[in-house]
């Protein structure tokens, strides 16, 4: 089904026990805050839609759910994380997380992605994807080298908290480079999805082993205060050399300032 955000939706907290065989569950564009724990006792569900809806977490249980092939999350601009054991669905396919920038929601609050993401490597749809870094008591939480096998990634990928990589060796874990089906690949330092210069004062792009650099023009400047002209380096020891993308064309490179 799929709905109006005008209205909420109550969904029965036996909703496993009485749709036992339910294959495709969408809740789309319903005023839907969260999920019954009961709902990973769908054990036959492949695709789960959320689409539009103000779900802030995603119950625990969801982690039962082995045969969900589908997740879809688009636009649900207040979801605040995942269950720490998604790593479990190993038949995921697609985990679709694109905002479309609608002016009343500008911002996702997606805060980190759970550690063990990694292992999901039939993923074929993450479209954005929150760093995280390295502490001892963030056990639950991903860095960015859990993108290190995800090489199976087609269309988007956002990564944003790029400011939270520690050094070029981290960088160069995720293994970019290896991502041949990536269409898009958008880039952002800051928090929330609100890119900050202090974070990037100055970008070069090295763009083969040669170590030429083109220059980048990101539109024309509203005024010369707010336009600078950027030089990207993203080479962090093969962060990555972007000419290696296969289906990555210059222009689909997108590094908001």
């Amino acid at each position: 089904m799929g709905g109006s955000a005008e209205y909420s939706l109550n969904i029965p907290n036996d909703i496993g026990e009485r749709f036992s065989r339910l294959h495709t569950l969408d809740l789309s564009n319903f005023g839907l805050t969260g999920l019954p724990e009961s709902i990973g006792k769908l054990k036959h569900l492949r695709c789960l839609q959320l689409r539009g809806t103000k779900i802030r977490w995603l119950p625990k249980s969801m982690c039962y759910l082995y045969n969900l092939q589908t997740l879809g999350l688009r636009d649900c601009y207040d979801l605040r994380g995942f269950p720490s054991k998604i790593n479990d669905l190993s038949k995921l396919r697609h985990i679709d997380l694109a905002m479309t920038r609608n002016p009343s929601h500008s911002v996702c609050r997606l805060r980190c992605m759970p550690q063990g993401m990694g292992s999901l490597t039939d993923l074929q749809t993450l479209s954005r994807f929150v760093i995280s870094q390295r502490r001892p008591h963030n056990f639950y939480k991903a860095d960015i080298t859990e993108l290190a096998s995800l090489n199976n990634l087609h269309g988007q990928l956002i990564i944003s908290k790029l400011h939270l990589v520690k050094d070029a060796e981290e960088a160069s874990q995720a293994c970019l480079a290896s991502k041949k089906f990536l269409q898009k690949l958008e880039l952002s330092w800051g928090d929330n999805g609100r890119p900050s210069k202090q974070f990037l004062p100055k970008l070069e792009l090295s763009w083969g082993d040669n170590g030429r650099q083109p220059e980048l023009d990101f539109g024309e400047p509203k005024s010369t205060k707010q336009h600078q002209r950027a030089y990207v380096r993203l080479c962090w020891h093969g962060m990555p050399y972007l000419a290696r993308f296969s289906r990555l064309h210059k222009s689909s490179l997108c590094v908001p300032l």
